[in-house]
């Protein structure tokens, strides 16, 4: 299950996100019994590499 948002604050080992859309978060309980669910973040990397870098 894919649930999109915004990374809000990290601290320590501790990482905090608000999602797009609520009602995915709410389905959540539909894909898995444990009470933390594993997660898995990627973080898109929309740097851009000027001609000089290159």
């Amino acid at each position: 299950m894919d649930i999109w948002g915004r990374i809000t604050s990290i601290q320590g080992n501790k990482l905090t996100m608000s999602v797009e859309d609520a009602q995915e978060l709410a389905s959540l309980s539909l894909y898995t019994q444990e009470e933390q669910p594993q997660a898995v973040v990627t973080v898109a990397d929309e740097r851009s590499i000027s001609r000089i870098r290159r």
